[in-house]
């Protein structure tokens, strides 16, 4: 099944079919997109909020219930070197990645001592689309 990070149904199932064993909870992640300013409110811009932010929020949100009831749980999400250090043509991303840096660490002081929360920053990897 295909879960999406825009369906909060879908990861409310996802996440409730993992009691009582369910681990952890890995967030999503979309690529860079245009500068500020350059396209903005495009699709392209509304699926990295979408994917960055609300799948992260729909993720804790489906996931939080039921690590709090199994009494552990990690959720791992993925932000970027770009949450620290915004780029050229990189605002739009940086931003959403900096919004997902301040939501994980607000939910490691907020979650519990049961609770982790490990955020990954990787820095610029290149890929067959950048081809």
């Amino acid at each position: 099944m295909t879960y999406s990070a825009a369906s909060p149904p879908t990861l409310v199932s996802a996440a409730g079919r993992g009691v009582p064993a369910n681990p952890g909870w890995v967030g999503g992640d979309h690529s860079g997109g245009p500068a500020a300013g350059e396209e903005v409110g495009e699709p392209g811009d509304r699926l990295r909020a979408d994917v960055n932010i609300r799948g992260v929020l729909y993720g804790i949100a489906a996931a939080l219930p039921v690590f709090r009831q199994q009494g552990f749980g990690h959720f791992v999400h993925m932000a970027s070197t770009a949450a620290f250090l915004t780029l050229p043509n990189q605002a739009v991303y940086s931003g959403t990645k900096a919004a997902v840096r301040a939501i994980s660490e607000g939910l490691r002081k907020e979650a519990g001592e049961t609770i982790r929360v490990t955020l990954v920053s990787p820095g610029y990897t290149g890929c067959v689309c950048d081809a």
